[in-house]
């Protein structure tokens, strides 16, 4: 086997192993829909019953950005169940914010005011009632 076809197969069988990784360890079944005209940001934090904001903003790049009409993904290592058993003693809140004041107000602000236009607080029941999607607004 030539050297080329050999550097084929190995970054194919590379290929291969890391999506079936990342398929696995992943659950990408939560989604947020935004059903507004607002270009907006969501996340989730699973410290219930604090509800105040994190100390970092998660946003670092416009990837994380929910356009009007589109759904983005809320995912986690490992399944949302296995979290719900052994990590998330109730609920998770997943915060939804304007696009707009998340680009233009540091996080520091935001968090202070607590500039944001949305939290939900979800059991587990509550996330497979809503077949996965929670709409904005």
């Amino acid at each position: 086997m030539n050297t080329f076809k050999r550097n084929i197969l190995i970054l194919s069988l590379i290929i291969l192993f890391v999506n079936s990784c990342e398929n696995k360890y992943y659950d990408f079944r939560l989604k947020v829909y935004n059903n507004s005209e607002k270009t907006l940001y969501a996340m989730y934090y699973q410290s219930f019953p604090d509800t105040a904001l994190g100390l970092h903003s998660f946003f670092k790049s416009t990837y994380h950005r929910i356009s009007p009409g589109e759904t983005y993904t809320l995912r986690r290592g490992g399944t949302w169940e296995t979290a719900f058993q052994e990590y998330i003693d109730e609920k998770i809140m997943v915060f939804v914010f304007d696009a707009n004041i998340v680009e233009n107000t540091p996080w520091d602000t935001i968090r202070k005011n607590y500039l944001i236009l949305k939290r939900y607080d979800l059991s587990y029941d509550d996330i497979v009632s809503l077949n996965w999607i929670i709409t904005y607004p």
